[in-house]
């Protein structure tokens, strides 16, 4: 369907960039400070976790930090030779706070190029036309397999109470 866009995920990967509040903030489009993403006290044990995790980043006026991934696969190879678009770009595209409107703020190739917003967009709707819903009753469990397949959640505004209960597993 779009061979280049696959050829450009696949051979330049993928860089994220976030914002991570100061302090914990629900109206901010991370959430989590960045003492609570990155597990650290201090500016220094901060620094020196993004600096193992081959991190770009820099302090904000506001004590917020922005944080730049090195270069990630957008497309891996398993085992059994099957290769998967395996990556965050839909979730940081549809849900970081203004990357709709401005996807470069958020997402770039490895190689720091832009990605065109119409390929963003082609690669969201391929993925909703792919999606399916669990139509979930009590007591109900679901195994995915994250290398294989796609997981996410829609809003739930329903009556009950709903308890999700997850559990990831490593095969090494």
């Amino acid at each position: 369907m779009a061979p280049a866009l696959a050829d450009a995920m696949e051979t330049r990967g993928l860089k994220y960039t976030t914002t991570m509040p100061g302090e914990n903030d629900e109206n901010s489009g991370q959430g989590r400070s960045w003492k609570s993403t990155l597990g650290c006290a201090d500016v220094a044990d901060a620094e020196e976790k993004l600096r193992q995790l081959g991190y770009s980043w820099k302090w904000q006026e506001d004590g917020s930090l922005k944080a730049t991934t090195p270069v990630l696969p957008a497309v891996v190879e398993l085992d059994n030779g099957i290769k998967v678009f395996y990556n965050q770009l839909i979730a940081a595209y549809m849900g970081w706070k203004g990357v709709r409107e401005n996807p470069a703020s958020a997402i770039t190739y490895g190689d720091d190029s832009l990605i065109e917003a119409s390929d963003l967009e082609l690669i969201n709707n391929l993925s909703s036309e792919f999606t399916f819903d669990v139509d979930w009753q009590t007591a109900d469990m679901a195994l995915v397999d994250n290398h294989m397949a796609m997981h996410g959640r829609r809003p739930y505004s329903g009556e009950s109470k709903r308890q999700v209960l997850v559990a990831l597993g490593k095969n090494d």
